[in-house]
């Protein structure tokens, strides 16, 4: 198969288990670019059944997922991308944006 119809998965980790509906909304979002703080690995799963993981150094666009891994100078074809995401990274910005977000609107009375 060749990288214009390779596989796309991204996955998360995350330490905590205890951000479940968290990891459910996730899953339920479909983005065109992941920020590149995001993401810990780029694993790249070629036709001869080798593998290679990379480090991503830009966002990730899902949209043209080649000129993302173009960065890597992959000269072999690939037929499965595995975009590994830390899920504790995106639950804390989430969080903190959201607590800023709701702070301008609703005072804190504790």
């Amino acid at each position: 198969m060749n990288e214009d119809k390779a596989r796309i998965l991204v996955l998360g980790k995350s330490s905590s288990k205890g951000i479940q509906p968290f990891r459910k909304l996730l899953s339920e979002i479909f983005t065109q670019e992941i920020p590149v703080e995001f993401v810990e690995t780029i694993t790249v799963k070629f036709d001869d059944n080798s593998s290679k993981t990379y480090i991503p150094t830009e966002n990730i666009l899902m949209d043209n997922i080649k000129q993302s891994l173009d960065t890597f100078k992959i000269k072999k074809p690939f037929d499965k991308v595995e975009i590994i995401l830390n899920l504790d990274l995106v639950y804390e910005k989430i969080s903190t944006e959201s607590k800023h977000l709701l702070n301008n609107f609703f005072e804190d009375n504790t």
